[in-house]
């Protein structure tokens, strides 16, 4: 039986996927050159950020129901072409996906548990650091997005 606890959270990670302003939201519509586009050096790219979101929930998925989630097609390394493009933000939904249903089915009662390796931290604020980081995410392509959008206009 699933804990209304566990599903809180559950649901929460899977919003900060699916909400108004989640990771969907803000990729719906962006090309593989949009997302491969680097304005600047150290800059990471929307398909580098999606990339690292996608191994965060990975890890966590694998972590909370070991062998849950199987590993998906590798993260796309150089130019990045229409189809590593679309891979990947598939691999993103199935992520986001795979971990919300792992969090549905962890016992409560580990959730204040310290995480092993990571002492510091319980898994409650693992699941919280992945919703922020997405949401984080989410603006950083928001921004990036607008940025190209205005490479056109630039003398």
């Amino acid at each position: 039986m699933v804990s209304p606890e566990s599903a809180r959270i559950a649901e929460r990670v899977a919003r900060a996927y699916t909400r108004a302003h989640g990771l969907a939201a803000v990729l719906e519509g962006a090309t593989a050159t949009e997302a491969g586009w680097r304005p600047v050096s150290g800059q990471p790219t929307i398909a580098e950020i999606v990339g690292e979101v996608v191994d965060r929930c990975a890890w966590l998925t694998r972590a909370l129901a070991p062998p849950a989630h199987l590993a998906g097609p590798p993260l796309p390394t150089g130019p990045l072409t229409a189809q590593a493009w679309e891979e990947l933000r598939t691999e993103l939904a199935r992520a986001f996906a795979a971990c919300a249903e792992a969090v549905r089915g962890t016992d409560v009662s580990r959730w204040d548990e310290p995480v092993p390796g990571r002492p510091d931290r319980t898994w409650r604020e693992l699941v919280d650091d992945l919703v922020v980081d997405a949401a984080h995410g989410a603006g950083q392509i928001t921004v990036l997005r607008r940025w190209y959008a205005t490479q056109d206009l630039a003398v």
